[in-house]
């Protein structure tokens, strides 16, 4: 059949802060303000074998006369969605002693999407009982539409550092996100514009507790190593449309190691891996509620001249698993290649 491959090209600034170190009653504190990419919602699916109903559970027709025929539609589906939220904010840090850090953030959270769908018609399958045919079909939905996205998301940290090893928690409360949505759709049959619709709505997104832990080691004066795990509980996460809440989603992790390795005051050479879980399961898991997961490895290098820093990174991950249905199974492949630089300067 037609390729099912997209692929998309993007650059964009991820992230601009600024912070200022002060000392406030004798205690060392860290103030901060930045921009910063909060989820990247960019989205492509598509079906090219989507059937009105599944031949696999509907009955077969008693006779091949014309009024026990079965017809079912056959369509393309695709859907699509270009954007991202955005988090502004800030964070506070506080010593309260050499060992004993705390501190807290929080950003607000606005972004919208451009958000688009097909359903073209390919024919319709009318079956018989002993055979079935094929005849045009050509009555095709398009839908365009936006979204704008609201929230506010608050994290408190806090980190011991000792001689060689250090160990630090982040915790973020609750979250809400907010959609507002908006769309037209246009249904058109051979080539002629049938009707049109709008639709206009708000659906929201309710996140749980989230947090995460870090072990950070010393192991020598060149070389220091990390360790950190995520728990992304989202089988308690609720989506609400309508005054109708469901929980769609399932509990996810992240497992993430990493190291730096400084051969010279002028260059730091890092590398890191982590195993991602996701928040969802395949269609048709023969094992229940096992989430989809995948590896993610990355490679960068730092430099220093004078106060300037130079900061490079490569990030690259292969997800695929298979959506197994009644009468077919679509095999989901998504392949990234991030590439990251960033750049500061410090005034001390």
């Amino acid at each position: 059949g037609p390729s099912l491959t997209h692929k998309k090209n993007q650059m964009l600034p991820q992230q601009a802060t600024i912070s200022i170190p002060l000392t406030l009653f004798k205690k060392k504190v860290v103030i901060g303000v930045g921009i910063s990419e909060y989820s990247n919602l960019n989205y492509f699916y598509q079906n090219n074998n989507v059937l009105s109903q599944d031949v696999g559970l509907v009955q077969q027709p008693l006779n091949d006369s014309a009024s026990s025929a079965l017809p079912i539609y056959w369509r393309l589906h695709s859907r699509k969605r270009d954007g991202s939220i955005m988090g502004y904010g800030g964070a506070v840090s506080i010593s309260l002693t050499d060992q004993i850090i705390l501190g807290m953030s929080t950003r607000l959270l606005k972004g919208s999407t451009t958000d688009d769908q097909a359903f073209i018609g390919r024919g319709t399958l009318v079956f018989f009982r002993d055979y079935f045919r094929l005849v045009p079909y050509q009555y095709d939905t398009l839908v365009h539409g936006s979204s704008d996205y609201n929230g506010q998301e608050y994290a408190l940290s806090g980190m011991i550092v000792g001689k060689n090893i250090s160990f630090g928690i982040v915790v973020k409360p609750p979250l809400t996100i907010t959609r507002d949505y908006k769309s037209t759709g246009t249904v058109d049959s051979a080539g002629t514009v049938m009707s049109t619709y709008s639709l206009t709505g708000t659906d929201k997104m309710k996140l749980p507790w989230r947090g995460r832990i870090g072990l950070g080691m010393t192991l020598d004066p060149n070389f220091t190593a990390g360790i950190e795990y995520e728990y992304i509980p989202y089988s308690s996460a609720t989506y609400s449309q309508g005054g109708v809440s469901s929980n769609p989603w399932l509990d996810g992790s992240s497992v993430k190691f990493g190291f730096e390795y400084t051969p010279a005051a002028w260059l730091a050479l890092r590398g890191g891996y982590h195993s991602q879980q996701e928040v969802f399961q395949a269609t048709g898991n023969p094992n229940h509620n096992e989430v989809v997961t995948y590896d993610v490895f990355s490679a960068g290098a730092g430099f220093k001249c004078g106060s300037i820093y130079l900061n490079i990174a490569f990030e690259y991950f292969d997800r695929q698993y298979e959506d197994l249905w009644l009468t077919n199974g679509n095999i989901n492949k998504e392949t990234q290649y991030n590439i990251a630089a960033e750049i500061s300067y410090s005034l001390r």
